[in-house]
């Protein structure tokens, strides 16, 4: 997963910034399932093994997307059936964010723009209520059940002003509330920093139960 935000933001003249990121992050996690569907057949031809767990760690742009890929991931019968990939077993995001609404909103009071249309646009709002486990959360009161019993790590930094913990807050703490599956690390005086040394220990230390 990519760790870097392509996407031009409001300010820099693109009025279309919330769609653009979102459907990156939301493509990102149906490739995911698209190659867990087809990388076997590269690494084994001849059927000699098989791949029996999988799991997704992002950075940044790639932290928001490992929600996703935690809670959708595949369709099933047509391409608007939308049903969890179960391969998926667990998730480390990294400097991400679970709520894509509450991360939108924060850069629109940060830019001076307003939280409505035509930056969110009532037919954008309802994809999020549909697919966004933060926006879920606040409108329905519910938090997915796969992400109760998947194994999560989430790391961030307590300056991070990018992607801020203020957005995180109220998701991550219900989540911990209703699972015993999550780990939550933040680190004291980091911003937005892709890659910290000790992310990544404690990344490794996290995820080697898992080979």
């Amino acid at each position: 997963m990519t760790c870097a935000d392509l996407s031009l933001t409001w300010i820099e003249d693109n009025p279309t910034h919330a769609q653009d990121m979102y459907s990156i992050l939301y493509g990102t996690a149906h490739d995911v399932s698209m190659l867990i569907d087809y990388l076997p057949s590269y690494l084994f031809p001849n059927d000699e093994n098989e791949i029996v767990d999988c799991g997704v760690c992002g950075v940044s742009l790639g932290g928001h997307a490992v929600w996703i890929c935690l809670t959708q991931g595949t369709t099933a019968g047509t391409c608007t059936l939308l049903t969890v990939d179960e391969r998926i077993n667990w998730g480390c995001s990294i400097i991400g964010c679970p709520s894509y609404l509450e991360l939108m909103e924060y850069r629109l009071r940060r830019s001076r723009l307003p939280d409505e249309s035509p930056y969110l646009p009532r037919s954008f709002l309802r994809i999020l209520e549909r697919d966004d486990p933060g926006t879920i959360l606040r409108m329905k009161n519910e938090i997915h059940s796969s992400l109760q019993r998947k194994n999560i790590l989430v790391l961030a930094g307590e300056e991070d002003t990018l992607v801020p913990w203020t957005a995180c807050t109220r998701f991550i703490s219900q989540l911990q509330q209703q699972s015993k599956n999550i780990q939550v690390k933040q680190y004291e005086g980091v911003g937005h920093v892709p890659y910290h040394p000790g992310m990544m220990k404690y990344f490794y230390d996290w995820f080697i139960q898992f080979i």
